[in-house]
């Protein structure tokens, strides 16, 4: 029997199964759970790792074309979920997984997410408090983003109500669980934002799972958290949950009737930090109309000592002046005052008198001395004075003189105008 059998060869039969297994289109899309074992990571940028249950395992690749959009890096022990084909590598007979894609499996994975953003959105300073505007104490709007049908938004109500009657709760309405719930909190922000009368905005939903919250760990509403121009206050979940809104957010609040709390004021705390402040004027009015009545008396008691200090003080003068003979006879006076400037005025005459002689004296002493040095003067003894035409040095030399030169001839009674014939120097001694 075993002689009609035909024999093929290993290379055959590996062909035969790799094409076996390619024809099943069930393990060409396959999505398998498990956990990772004996992961390695080639220079290569390959990946190469077991994937384990409690009963078997299954060789696994991750190609470098795959692997880099990994979200996270894989280590032994981790629970992840694959995606990829069964095949069978021929050389080796081996029988493995080729991975297209792999995530975390479950809140795993969120986890993961929620790390990263937080991390990158750390570095970046959204969470920083120089960033957190102030909650402002006296709010007259205040604006909800939630959802229309949930409990949250009555409970702000009741709390607004009961707390602070005065304010307007304003609703924006938005998912706050699911995929599409983002876009509609980021949009619920920007409406609120818009609208000018809102002081403050509550940005919140009640309590659920890590996936239940997830809407307020996406980036976009953190972003549109930490843009917005008027103070958010966040209230997600309970007490014990965290999500990446409340860390942009400028105020934290474990619940969103707690956020209700802290963003309005309590009337009755109000009134009666208002009384008490009507009771403090009252008694600092009370004392202060006191302390001024004691010190009018005191001004009043003053003023009378003063009063009778000064009339006593003019009293004083008034006697003095009585005894002054100036004021008893004025005329008196005034006849000394005239006698006294008429003494004056003579010995100023006299003093002028004396002083106008003596520059006069001086004067005429000064004019003979000029006189005396006048060329005039020499002139009318005889002698006179020559320059050349059209100048007025003297010419004393007859050394500075040429022959056939004008010269001026200057005498005491006049000038003339003479031509130098001739020009004899006479030698020294001769």
């Amino acid at each position: 029997m075993q002689e009609n059998i035909k024999s093929i060869t290993v290379s055959q039969l590996n062909r035969y199964v790799f094409r076996l297994l390619g024809n099943q289109s069930v393990l060409q899309n396959i999505s398998i759970v498990g956990e990772l074992s004996n992961v390695k990571v080639y220079s290569s940028g390959h990946w190469y790792f077991n994937l384990k249950d409690q009963n078997a395992q299954v060789s696994c690749v991750m190609f470098k074309s795959a692997a880099s959009s990994l979200n996270f890096r894989p280590k032994d022990g981790d629970a992840v979920i694959l995606s990829g084909k069964v095949s069978l590598y021929e050389r080796d007979g081996k029988f493995q997984v080729y991975v297209n894609k792999m995530d975390l499996d479950g809140k795993g994975n969120l986890y993961l997410l929620f790390e990263q953003l937080n991390k990158k959105l750390q570095a970046e300073g959204l969470y920083s408090e120089e960033f957190k505007k102030p909650i402002p104490k006296f709010p007259k709007v205040i604006g909800v983003a939630t959802s229309r049908s949930g409990a949250v938004i009555q409970d702000i109500i009741n709390v607004s109500r009961r707390r602070w009657p005065l304010s307007k709760i304003v609703l924006a309405p938005c998912s706050v669980q699911g995929e599409n719930a983002a876009p509609t909190i980021v949009k619920s922000i920007e409406k609120l934002n818009e609208m000018e009368e809102v002081d403050v905005i509550i940005v919140g939903r009640g309590g659920g799972s890590l996936e239940d919250l997830w809407a307020f760990n996406e980036e976009s509403v953190a972003r549109a958290v930490f843009a917005s121009e008027k103070p958010i206050i966040s209230a997600v979940g309970h007490e014990s949950d965290t999500t990446i809104c409340d860390y942009v957010a400028d105020l934290r609040a474990p619940t969103p009737s707690a956020a209700a709390e802290v963003a309005l004021p309590n009337i009755n705390e109000v009134l009666e930090y208002m009384r008490s402040k009507e009771l403090q004027m009252s008694r600092l009015l009370s004392a202060k109309v006191d302390f001024s009545e004691t010190r009018l008396f005191n001004l009043e008691d003053k003023l009378k000592t003063n009063m009778v200090s000064i009339i006593k003080l003019l009293n004083q003068k008034l006697s003095h002046l009585s005894e002054n003979r100036f004021l008893l006879n004025p005329y008196e006076n005034l006849d000394r005052k005239k006698e006294a400037v008429d003494i004056n005025a003579d010995k100023l005459e006299q003093r002028m008198t004396y002083l106008l002689k003596n520059k006069e004296q001086s004067l005429a002493r000064k004019v003979a001395s000029l006189d005396a040095l006048s060329p005039l003067k020499v002139l009318g003894r005889g002698y006179s004075m020559l320059t050349r035409t059209g100048e007025s040095k003297p010419l004393v030399s007859a050394q500075d003189i040429r022959k056939n030169e004008a010269l001026d001839v200057f005498m005491q009674d006049g000038k003339l105008k003479v031509e130098v014939l001739d020009v004899s120097i006479e030698k020294e001694g001769k």
